[in-house]
């Protein structure tokens, strides 16, 4: 069993199975969920720590004074189903990968172009215009 316990209000001692020990640190999350303001502090576990144990953060409170937890051996990266592209037939997978390259040559080639002042311009009276033309249609 790995163990945690609090030393003082942002520093957490850690020892691992092997009793390799660790000092952590306290990161406050800050976020809005349902329209309400939140802050949760997690305990932030070393990464030498994160290969061995499995886990990155632990709830301060869950743990309170002291906590024992096992190594977590199920992740879920490698879960899933991939997404989308996990779903690919191989042709699929080449025709994606072609398309790829064909948008990366294409990037390539406009980043290359140099536009002249005029051009920036022309270009931003352009825009210029279809804003007061969609401005003018729409009063």
């Amino acid at each position: 069993m790995n163990t945690i316990k609090k030393i003082d209000e942002k520093t957490y001692e850690l020892t691992l199975e092997n009793g390799t020990k660790y000092l952590c640190s306290v990161w406050t999350e800050k976020k809005t969920r349902n329209g309400k303001y939140m802050e949760m502090d997690h305990v932030i576990i070393p990464k030498e720590a994160r290969e061995i144990c499995g886990r990155t953060y632990i709830r301060t409170s869950i743990i309170g004074e002291y906590y024992e937890f096992e190594d977590k051996t199920t992740h879920r990266e490698g879960m899933g189903n991939g997404g989308w592209r996990g779903r690919l037939t191989e042709e699929e997978k080449v025709r994606l990968e072609e398309l790829e390259s064909e948008i990366e040559q294409i990037k390539q080639t406009a980043m290359s172009r140099q536009m002249t002042e005029e051009e920036k311009i022309l270009r931003e009276i352009e825009k210029l215009q279809r804003r007061l033309a969609e401005q003018r249609g729409l009063k």
